[in-house]
């Protein structure tokens, strides 16, 4: 899936420079915070909340006609172009070291996840959010 908050890149622009910040970027203590590409990051969090919060109406919609509405959220899973040739060693080892299997998920992991849910057995399991990613996730 691509959207506008699957590349950080594409919302960093007015971000980067300290100088085009203006406005409410500020902590409790009234100091200035310039949001670079964490914001990126943030923008993402809201994104993904809006999905849960809209997943769970959805739920509630369709759920009388018997069918489910979830969301599988992926870890890092290696063999895919989500990252685009950027993500670095580093980084991969401490997103597979955050892991509780100390492994990266591969394609099948989260396509046997799918696969169970649209899966007739699986017909209780709604306004859920799935997180296939060896437990870095386990909130």
């Amino acid at each position: 899936m691509k959207g506008p908050f699957t590349d950080s890149e594409s919302v960093k622009g007015p971000f980067t420079d300290s100088e085009s910040v203006k406005g409410p970027f500020t902590d409790l203590r009234g100091r200035r915070r310039v949001p670079h590409a964490d914001f990126a990051d943030t923008l993402a969090g809201w994104a993904k909340a809006a999905l849960e919060a809209w997943n769970t109406d959805l739920a509630r919609y369709l759920g009388p006609r018997r069918i489910t509405a979830n969301i599988v959220a992926p870890g890092l899973v290696v063999d895919t172009g989500f990252f685009h040739g950027k993500l670095t060693g580093e980084r991969r080892e401490q997103l597979i070291g955050a892991t509780m299997t100390g492994q990266a998920g591969r394609p099948e992991d989260v396509a046997a996840v799918v696969r169970f849910l649209a899966a007739p057995e699986a017909g209780h399991i709604t306004g859920q959010v799935v997180h296939v990613n060896g437990g870095a996730y386990s909130g």
